[in-house]
Order: C-alpha cells, then sequence, then structure tokens
C-alpha cells in the first residue's frame, strides 16, 4: 500500500514502526532511496488490522494470493482477503487498487488456482475503488 510519508503522523505511526513485529500487527517501512513511499502490509484476514493499515493510503498493490496446506480452502480465503480489502479501501479512502492477477482469459479452461485469481479481481473490481487490473497474456 502506497502512502504518502508525512500521513504516518497522522495514524500514530513512526515511520517504520512495525517493521520486523510479528505478523499480527500492521507494520510500515520505508523503500531506501525513495522519499515519497512508505511500504504498509497487514494481515488481509483480520478486519481492523486492515482498517488501520488502510487508513491514508493512496494506492495498494494488491499482490495477494492463498496458497494454504491441501486441508485448508484457498479459494475462500482469497474471497474473504478481497472482500476486506474492498471494505477497507472505500471505508480507507483509498484512490486505486493495483491488482496483479493470473494467467488465462474469462473462457479459458482454467485450474482452481487460476479460476480464484479471477475471482479475486471480480471481488475487487465490485467496489468503490478503482482497480487496475494486471494480467499476464
Amino acid at each position: 500500500m502506497w502512502r504518502p510519508p508525512d500521513s504516518s503522523a497522522a495514524t500514530g505511526r513512526a515511520e517504520g514502526q512495525g517493521h520486523g513485529e510479528d505478523t499480527g500487527k500492521a507494520g510500515t517501512s520505508s523503500v531506501a532511496g525513495h522519499p515519497d513511499l512508505e511500504i504498509v502490509s497487514a494481515d488481509v484476514l483480520e478486519r481492523d488490522l486492515l482498517d488501520r493499515a488502510v487508513g491514508g493510503c493512496q494506492a495498494i498493490y494488491y499482490l495477494i494470493h492463498s496458497m494454504n496446506d491441501a486441508g485448508r480452502d484457498y479459494a475462500d480465503q482469497d474471497r474473504r482477503a478481497a472482500h476486506h480489502m474492498v471494505e477497507a479501501a472505500g471505508k480507507g479512502g483509498v484512490a486505486r487498487i493495483i491488482y496483479l492477477g493470473g494467467l488465462g482469459g474469462e473462457a479459458a479452461a482454467l485450474s482452481p488456482h487460476l479460476r480464484s485469481r479471477h475471482e479475486v479481481a471480480q471481488i475487487l473490481q465490485s467496489g468503490s475503488v478503482p482497480v487496475t487490473y494486471i494480467r499476464p497474456g
């Protein structure tokens, strides 16, 4: 997620706070050599953390895809994560979501993995925040 660096004070987090903390907390870090970019991370399945992390962000690079143990339903987790992001981004005033999707067209015979990637794109596009959908050809 991209947030202008000066907005970290408005969210009550000092720049760099959260980096290296456990995965149950939202974190931030700066990209070396780029004064106008702050990386913010949060568990998309934890709505409260996600809402806090998204606040003040202008753009979200959604590079998330679940690949869980065989006993878990990764497609369901992908759907939940995407719905959480749609809600948090709309609530947080995000200007754009950039999503890196999967191979194949909508009509192609796709694996469950790739079908899930396309479903996430549809969920993200269903919200109020514009989505740039990048998909390999």
